[in-house]
């Protein structure tokens, strides 16, 4: 019952599916509680990797690239977004992927990337902006 979708979730959810990109979703949640996540999403995903099913959990670098993998890309093309500094930003650069945490990207789509963006992500943020909210 705790367990609830950020504002703005569905919208971001949207437009980056209609721009084509593929979303997964990493989480350290024990067993239990992956049905209530499933149920709060706002519709399909790519990927769905629990540390309880791989036996490994953020921040091991193992778990981001399960993710790459599961999306059939290279780490270094995963951006991964996250409340938590060391499991959702720290690690996924440790591993080789891209991060940022969840308020900068809310922030990028809603004006101006990131200053703490790099380039290839800013593209990233142009190409949902060129997207029909429709």
């Amino acid at each position: 019952a705790t367990i609830q979708l950020r504002p703005g979730i569905p919208a971001m959810w949207n437009a980056i599916k209609r721009a084509g990109l593929k979303i997964a979703i990493c989480s350290n949640l024990p067993f239990p509680y992956a049905q209530s996540v499933l149920e709060v999403l706002p519709d399909q995903f790519d990927a769905w990797v629990l540390s309880h099913r791989y036996g490994v959990m953020k921040p091991h670098k193992k778990i981001y690239r399960i993710v790459a993998s599961q999306l059939h890309l290279p780490v270094s093309q995963v951006l991964f977004v996250g409340s938590r500094l060391e499991a959702d930003v720290s690690g996924p650069i440790a591993a080789g992927a891209s991060a940022l945490p969840i308020g900068e990207f809310e922030a990028s789509l809603s004006s101006h990337p990131s200053i703490y963006a790099p380039r290839y992500i800013s593209k990233f943020f142009e190409r949902l902006s060129a997207v029909d909210p429709a």
